[in-house]
């Protein structure tokens, strides 16, 4: 049986927009290391929180459910939305 050891998350401006949507294990969605210069720059700049969308996922659930989340909300780099995800 596959681990359900995985969530997605979302990390956004206090009062605000969702400018990033995530996926992981463990602490992975508290961490400030090996983030973006773009999401670094948004964290850094405003009073931000972040939110688990769904746990106990299997890493494949988690995958496709970060990728819905990403369409849903847009990329910002491609002038689609709100979000510094680069993948």
């Amino acid at each position: 049986m596959e681990n359900k050891d995985y969530y997605v998350y979302v990390h956004k401006v206090k009062d605000g927009d969702i400018f990033y949507v995530g996926q992981g294990k463990g602490y992975r969605y508290k961490q400030k290391e090996r983030r973006t210069a773009s999401w670094l720059e948004v964290y850094n700049n405003n009073k931000c929180e972040v939110l688990k969308v769904k746990d106990n996922l299997t890493r494949e659930e988690s995958l496709i459910l970060e990728a819905k989340l990403i369409k849903q909300y847009g990329r910002k780099d491609k002038n689609l939305g709100t979000l510094v995800n680069q993948n």
